[in-house]
């Protein structure tokens, strides 16, 4: 039975670390890196702020590669950057998603899309839109803050 626990264990790190590397490398193929799309999106922002912001999201993409493959690795250093990041993303969760750059994506959404709501719909589809994005990156990153920091998962990495 031990051993079939410290498999699963395993088997969960090479997933995660698995995901760290591919779902920064999606962000960086897909419009969001393109820096006139991600301008266009928080152009609400001074124009001096959006250069540094794309490049620290930029940052944070790089090092969640490089964290995911430490993980797969076991090198503790990777493992601990990891849980800050995650606890980053949370407490700076108002900046990495303003309500600004949601209206922007609620606005191009109902531009393409506008036979899926009903007219005058859009302070719903903003509230509903903000409730699923703040809420999927505190259960999201709050899950991988407790896998991270379990002492089995841990042990793993010693």
């Amino acid at each position: 039975m031990s051993q079939e626990k410290a498999e699963k264990k395993y088997l969960g790190i090479i997933f995660l670390g698995i995901y760290f590397c591919i779902d920064p490398l999606c962000w960086l193929f897909s419009n969001w890196s393109n820096y006139g799309y991600y301008q266009q999106f928080f152009q609400f922002m001074p124009d001096s702020l959006i250069p540094w912001r794309y490049s620290f999201s930029l940052l944070l993409r790089i090092t969640s590669i490089a964290c995911g493959l430490g993980i797969i690795l076991r090198k503790d250093i990777f493992r601990r950057i990891l849980v800050g990041i995650c606890v980053f993303n949370i407490v700076t969760i108002y900046w990495k998603h303003p309500p600004y750059a949601i209206q922007n994506v609620v606005n191009n959404f109902l531009l393409f899309m506008p036979f899926l709501f009903p007219a005058g719909a859009e302070n719903l589809v903003f509230n509903i839109f903000l409730l699923m994005i703040y809420g999927m990156d505190f259960i999201i990153f709050g899950i991988f803050i407790y896998y991270f920091t379990r002492s089995g998962v841990k042990a793993q990495f010693r």
